[in-house]
């Protein structure tokens, strides 16, 4: 397998006449993999300069069914950087994403959601509650269920933020799912399945979350969290430089919010999906979603610390 996704199976196929990425969907998590491969197609028929090209199978579906769902998608001869990233190459990551929502909003796409509700901090709040009651993995998790529910009070935040306008957003913008040149130049971007309405200050707060930090989402070593100011300017000058004039003003004024309530929700995700026996996110250990769940609250404690600082900085 290749990549680091934690949602499908991907793999690297070496043909006679080219490369290709094979991929099993994971229908536990997308319930029509017609409808993300159909998605796909639409966002390329825009984008084509900016994304990888979806491949057609003999029927011109998009997917194949045996033993699962498959696509299959164009080989791109560049590379993922997640580690020793830049300043300089988060803000191609950002403005290329910016670019990606400007020129999607200036569209008439009909793109279906693929997981309703997909960024609701306060309904993902809800679900990890009911989870405590049924699941066996509750003691094991209640000091990270204490300590998020300490940070309830992010969720104030959404008096304002449901107020903003729906865009068509990537809705996943974690550094990996940018693809860059030997230059450091970010040239496609790519996981598009959650391409759908929602909130450019989510797509903003993702990043941030994950390229303005020394360290990722999988790492134990949360003690040693640190973040990056200048990689977290560089992300707001990049969705300056690359939204044009999309983003309001009320917009940028949300973009701590944005920060804030992102990894208060991706932490509720881990912890819900630990609690009912990981089922969405791949795991190599039996509590990786726990520690998941662990280093974002590490990382939410960081920047609620440093949040008028941040302000000042936005």
């Amino acid at each position: 397998m290749v990549g680091q996704g934690i949602i499908h199976q991907t793999y690297l196929v070496n043909a006679s006449d080219r490369n290709l990425i094979l991929q099993k969907i994971n229908s536990s998590v997308f319930a029509d993999p017609y409808l993300l491969v159909r998605n796909h197609q639409a966002i390329h028929r825009v984008l084509h300069d900016i994304t990888v090209q979806p491949l057609p199978d003999v029927d011109n579906k998009g997917i194949v069914e045996e033993d699962g769902f498959w696509r299959a998608m164009a080989f791109c001869h560049h590379h993922i950087n997640t580690e020793s990233i830049t300043a300089e190459e988060v803000y191609e990551a950002a403005k290329l994403f910016a670019q990606f929502t400007s020129r999607l909003s200036q569209q008439q796409l009909n793109l279906k959601p693929t997981i309703p509700n997909f960024h609701d901090p306060g309904g993902r709040y809800e679900i990890m509650l009911k989870c405590i009651s049924t699941s066996h993995r509750t003691d094991e998790a209640q000091e990270t269920i204490l300590k998020l529910e300490s940070f309830k009070s992010i969720l104030e935040l959404l008096r304002s933020v449901n107020q903003l306008p729906d865009r068509i957003v990537h809705n996943d913008t974690k550094i990996g799912n940018v693809l860059f040149d030997a230059h450091g130049n970010a040239i496609a971007v790519i996981d598009l399945d959650t391409t759908m309405a929602g909130k450019v200050i989510y797509d903003v707060g993702d990043l941030i979350r994950t390229a303005a930090v020394n360290k990722d989402e999988n790492s134990t070593d949360t003690k040693n969290l640190v973040l990056l100011m200048d990689h977290l300017k560089a992300i707001v000058e990049g969705y300056r430089a690359g939204a044009d004039s999309l983003i309001s003003t009320e917009e940028a004024a949300h973009f701590t919010s944005g920060m804030l309530l992102i990894t208060f929700e991706q932490a509720t995700r881990f912890l819900t999906d630990y609690l009912c026996n990981d089922t969405y996110y791949k795991t190599d250990y039996p509590s990786q979603n726990l520690d998941r769940a662990n280093n974002q609250l590490q990382l939410l404690e960081l920047l609620m610390a440093h949040r008028e600082e941040i302000k000042r900085l936005l």
